[in-house]
């Protein structure tokens, strides 16, 4: 038997003439090669006073046929317009959005392939968001541009403290609060830089402004930032502006410094993803002089506010804190 198929309009034309002429349904569905119980809905469905019309049955399956599907998620005014929101202004990733809400218990339920499809298919096209391609332009890793490995590093060299293969073992596997990764974001040469540092074991992010990328602002900033908090280590990277380690160290009490190998950005990889995220508010070659701190601390607090997979969809917050927010 052939694999089922809904009536064509030769069918539903057939079948009517053959029915208006006083043909049954078992010799009907015979002329049609058709099982008789096809027959027999297709006649309940769409006669009228014993009459049947083709013109009409083909209208009334078409209408039918509109309404059965499915209705897709972001059809949903109030789903599109909460997701929009966490994926534009948030900048959260279409996973976390899904994950977060499903963790919450919110009545929106949509699956993060659901949010992608809509990316690519245009539903987030809006007065903001002109077309397809800066939707999708608003994707974490969409158009990024890597370093190429040929390429020479020009930065002066200095002698550091501790090398990282001397980290205590706690450190290197995440155990404790307290153990930073740090790193600088410039904007303009020769202006102010932002100082980043990030907990290795619940990536909660410190952020601020320093007057110039030297070693005496930069050291000056760390201790200002980490003089209330656990501060058992500092992993920075080998730029000349870390190299007052005898200062950061005697500022917090004689915590240590441990400095990986040259050309290795991914023994901080904690650090540099998240300043790849910080990039998204204050891009490459942007002047930092002049934005407010405030700002930055906004930024900042949304960063430490977005759900992580790592944690089981909690917030670097709600980790360092061990506290519980409201986010989606």
């Amino acid at each position: 038997m052939r694999p089922y198929a809904h009536l064509t309009p030769f069918e539903r034309e057939k079948l009517m003439s053959l029915h208006n002429n006083g043909k049954g349904i078992s010799e009907t569905a015979r002329c049609l090669g058709r099982h008789k119980s096809t027959i027999s809905r297709e006649l309940k469905r769409n006669s009228f006073s014993g009459c049947c019309s083709s013109f009409v049955a083909q209208g009334t399956y078409r209408s039918r046929r509109k309404v059965c599907h499915p209705r897709r998620k972001l059809d949903d005014e109030e789903t599109l317009k909460r997701v929009r929101e966490l994926f534009y202004f948030r900048q959260w990733s279409p996973q976390q959005i899904a994950a977060r809400l499903k963790e919450e218990k919110s009545p929106i339920s949509i699956s993060y392939a659901t949010i992608y499809r809509g990316i690519s298919g245009g539903a987030f096209v809006c007065t903001y968001l002109k077309s397809v391609a800066s939707s999708v332009k608003r994707l974490r890793r969409r158009g990024k541009r890597r370093r190429r490995k040929t390429a020479g590093d020009h930065r002066g060299w200095h002698p550091f403290m501790f090398k990282l293969a001397q980290r205590p073992k706690i450190a290197n596997e995440r155990r404790r609060l307290g153990d930073w990764e740090a790193d600088t974001v410039c904007g303009t040469i020769g202006k102010a830089c932002r100082v980043t540092l990030v907990d290795r074991k619940s990536r909660m992010l410190l952020c601020r402004k320093a007057a110039a990328k030297t070693a005496d602002c930069v050291a000056g900033t760390i201790i200002d930032m980490l003089k209330d908090l656990p501060h058992e280590s500092i992993t920075p990277d080998r730029g000349c502006e870390f190299c007052n380690f005898e200062q950061i160290s005697a500022g917090l009490g004689g915590t240590k410094l441990y400095y990986p190998k040259p050309h290795q950005p991914w023994q901080r990889g904690t650090n540099e993803n998240t300043n790849g995220l910080l990039r998204e508010y204050f891009p490459k070659e942007k002047d930092v002089t002049d934005i407010p701190d405030d700002v930055i601390k906004m930024y900042v607090k949304r960063l430490n506010s977005r759900p992580r997979k790592c944690f089981h969809w909690k917030s670097p917050y709600e980790v360092f804190c061990s506290d519980s927010l409201r986010l989606g």
